[in-house]
């Protein structure tokens, strides 16, 4: 799995995550590989032509602005996107979240066919389908 961490997360969790995944896997923050100036069209495309990344982020806005929305569907990424009241919750919040969803992100990610997008709730382990 290729996990992709953008601005609204910190990259601590990108990092604790890659210690916890198979190394075989990724995962990057934003800034880890874009200059933080970076536009999410741009960084969406680059992803996008590199093919199987798995987005987490707070910025639903994403799903909304229809450049970016075009771009994340053209993309055929599954994206992850934090409810307001997890965005919220701090570093060791939203870490501790992701880590409890993790495994229906992963189920999620098995069965969805891309492009495809999630909130991830504060509460429970279901995560909501969004349409966009």
């Amino acid at each position: 799995m290729k996990l992709f961490f953008d601005n609204n997360i910190s990259p601590k969790i990108a990092r604790a995550f890659a210690a916890l995944l198979d190394q075989s896997d990724q995962s990057v923050a934003l800034r880890e590989r874009f200059d933080t100036r970076v536009t999410d069209v741009e960084w969406i495309n680059t992803l996008g032509n590199d093919r199987g990344w798995v987005v987490i982020s707070g910025d639903k806005r994403i799903l909304k602005n229809g450049a970016e929305r075009e771009a994340f569907r053209r993309a055929r990424m599954v994206g992850f996107f934090l409810e307001p009241a997890v965005q919220k919750a701090g570093v060791f919040g939203q870490a501790a979240r992701l880590i409890t969803v993790f495994p229906h992100i992963e189920k999620q990610v098995e069965l969805v066919q891309p492009p495809a997008a999630f909130l991830v709730p504060i509460k429970g382990n279901r995560l909501k389908q969004l349409r966009f």
